[in-house]
């Protein structure tokens, strides 16, 4: 038996990681990932936690619930087959620069 999780794109198809593109100034932006366990064994979990927030410009939710930056999220038990949905909204002020998409989150299965 393993344990086995991977990023997927809403559609299916694997997620080019760790990647979530480019933003501009003045831009609003919003990304999905699905973290899919494609093991066969279950996970107690799975913890999330957003390390900043980039000055209140990046919201993370995590099946809908959202993300307070330096404190733990866990979600319930997570079956093979079954996926968790992290979605990533960051606005670029106009008078920022622009650049990579970037959110920092810790994340860890639970077995």
């Amino acid at each position: 038996m393993t344990y086995r999780i991977e990023w997927r794109l809403t559609d299916g198809t694997p997620a080019p990681a760790p990647e979530l593109g480019v933003i501009q100034p003045g831009e609003t932006k919003s990304i999905t990932r699905v973290l899919v366990n494609t093991g066969e064994e279950s996970f107690r979990g799975v913890q999330f936690t957003l390390m900043d927030d980039l000055d209140g410009t990046l919201t993370v939710t995590v099946n809908g619930d959202r993300l307070t930056p330096e404190q733990t999220y866990t979600t319930g038990s997570v079956g093979p087959g079954e996926s968790v949905t992290v979605v990533y909204t960051r606005f670029m002020p106009t008078t920022s620069a622009g650049g990579a998409f970037r959110a920092y989150i810790d994340i860890s299965a639970l077995k």
